[in-house]
């Protein structure tokens, strides 16, 4: 019987980047699991088959015995026609919409970064044996031939579709640190993986790939601004335009026909690869528990593929009809210029999957249009700090954007308390270190931290600070005045409703449901002695929605006598 062989030409594009795209280690590993991800996704309408990805990276001892890092799904699997073209470099068969790979080439480039020597196995489950290549540069090179011949083996018991890579004889510059790898991993991918798609990425057969997890107040909390109740966290789902896009060299078409005639892309003149596509960002943005230097900002990500982690160019205005602005110092950063010595804490997560990668998928393409339609949306037009608006001409315009609300009503960390949902110390000033103290407790996945309880009880105590040296944020006792606010032209001193000193008793929630139909509440409960002539034996002063502080008036006749 004839033997058959693949064809893996590569294209002249892949031959031009081959030794330009600089991979890390990481990143090669993640591209090969975009595969699978991608694998998964296209297998949906199979409920049959598993969302699990099995990884295996060898440590250094191992790489030095040339055992193979190896990538296996059990997604829907490759013909032959499929495996030929997957492993054709240059290939771009993908559908961009949908698929975390974009330009064809990403298994070639990862696979080559590490090692001479890949082996591809697939089938489908109609299949009785799998398919499969090896493809060794080296030999490739020497006899200047691109074909590798057709291997066969039999399914591995139980195994009903899917393909594994298996990549050894490596470079000598290959170690892969496993624990940081499995750290750069956890960075690369956004909760849509788990949480939407359902996928478990399973390292070395212990580990549980787990993506970031924002460390965010809950969502029904707000505090006032201007009269106004501003949530701590803002959903978004919005289309902002739809385009035709060409795939088959990834670009934008400036016209989209209002009847469905074909039109050519006026880049590659091709015309069989136009899709209609809509500019769309989804996601959330809001206040975390704690704030930090570093630690803040916006993870943006494409498919659920993280390309920029931390981003904090939105806090940066560059709006191209105030060229001066970018001259500014005073832009860069707009936020947290207010509390430098205390970082940010706006955070958030954006899908847009519209942008175009950069080869790594560690950036993207930032003059787009399309992305500043996006930026616009979730940031403004306009300046955020309002000193600035005014310099510019936008006095008095309030910057009514996602990223504009939590900045007016989040930016100041002053004074502590249920006002900015900052803690005190002793002094009764902003304690930065205890919330990131507590929130190391909530990243190791101790239980009682998870949700916010213990930082809400701990800002409700800061709202009954004393103003002496005396003050133990355990047994607090009365109210600061709040700093007047710089940017803040009609700013005025907030008088205090209730004066008096306090005394923090406890916070507790009450299920008043099943009694009178109402949602619960949250109260935090107070010995109060006032300073002035206070008729009410019990004052419930609200300080959110469903949520009040309950004065218990110690100097009332009623109470005295009981």
């Amino acid at each position: 019987m004839e033997e058959e062989y693949f064809d893996f030409t590569p294209s002249p594009a892949f031959l031009r980047i081959m030794g330009k795209v600089p991979f890390k280690e990481w990143q090669c590993v993640a591209e090969l699991i975009d595969n699978s991800i991608d694998a998964i996704v296209n297998s949906s309408s199979n409920d049959s088959l598993s969302k699990t990805i099995k990884v295996s990276i060898p440590s250094k001892s191992k790489i030095r015995n040339n055992e193979p890092l190896i990538i296996e799904d059990f997604a829907c699997g490759m013909t032959d026609a499929q495996l030929e073209r997957a492993l054709s470099a240059g290939d771009s068969s993908k559908n961009t919409t949908n698929s975390l790979g974009l330009f064809g080439m990403g298994f070639n480039l990862a696979t080559s970064k590490l090692a001479n020597t890949v082996e591809v196995w697939s089938s489908t489950e109609s299949d009785e044996f799998e398919i499969g290549a090896r493809i060794d540069l080296s030999e490739m090179i020497r006899k200047k031939s691109f074909q590798r011949k057709k291997l066969k083996r039999d399914k591995k018991p139980g195994k009903k579709s899917g393909t594994e890579i298996r990549i050894f004889d490596y470079h000598s510059s290959v170690n892969f640190n496993v624990q940081q790898v499995i750290r750069d991993l956890q960075k690369a991918y956004s909760n849509r993986i788990v949480d939407e798609l359902g996928i478990s990425i399973e390292i070395n057969q212990k580990h549980i790939l787990e993506p970031y997890k924002f460390c965010i107040w809950n969502k029904d909390r707000t505090v006032p601004y201007k009269k106004e109740p501003i949530p701590v966290f803002y959903e978004i789902d919005e289309i902002l335009d739809e385009k035709s896009f060409c795939e088959n060299c990834f670009s934008w078409i400036n016209y989209t026909p209002e009847i469905d005639t074909k039109i050519q892309c006026p880049n590659c003149n091709e015309s069989e690869h136009i899709v209609k596509k809509e500019i769309s960002i989804r996601g959330w943005v809001g206040i975390q528990r704690f704030s930090h230097k570093e630690n803040f900002g916006i993870n943006i990500s494409r498919n659920g593929r993280i390309l920029s982690s931390d981003d904090k160019s939105f806090f940066h205005w560059n709006n191209p009809n105030y060229p001066q602005a970018s001259e500014d110092d005073r832009f860069h950063p707009e936020y947290p210029r207010d509390t430098p010595h205390a970082g940010g804490r706006i955070v958030g997560e954006i899908e847009a999957n519209f942008i175009i990668p950069e080869y790594t998928k560690d950036n993207f393409e930032r003059n787009d249009p399309n992305w500043h339609k996006a930026l616009a949306f979730i940031r403004g037009e306009m300046p955020l700090q309002p000193e600035l608006a005014s310099a510019f001409g936008f006095r008095g315009v309030r910057n009514r954007s996602p990223i504009g609300l939590l900045f007016s009503a989040y930016r100041k960390m002053s004074p502590p308390g249920s006002k900015t949902l900052v803690f005190a110390n002793k002094t009764g000033k902003a304690d930065y270190r205890l919330p990131q103290l507590m929130a190391d407790k909530f990243y190791k996945g101790e239980k009682e931290y998870q949700d916010d309880r213990l930082w809400w009880e701990a800002v409700t105590k800061a709202d009954l600070k004393d103003d002496d040296s005396t003050f133990d944020p355990r047994n607090p006792s009365i109210s600061n005045k709040p700093e007047k606010d710089p940017d803040k032209e009609d700013d005025k001193e907030e008088v205090e409703k209730h004066p008096g000193k306090r005394k923090f008793i406890k916070t507790k929630s009450y299920d008043l449901e099943a009694l009178l139909n109402l949602r619960p509440i949250t109260a935090t409960i107070v010995e109060f002695y006032p300073t002035n002539s206070e008729t009410k034996p019990i004052i419930f002063d609200p300080m959110g929605p469903n949520t009040f502080m309950v004065l218990i008036n110690q100097d009332h006749p009623i109470l005295k006598n009981f």
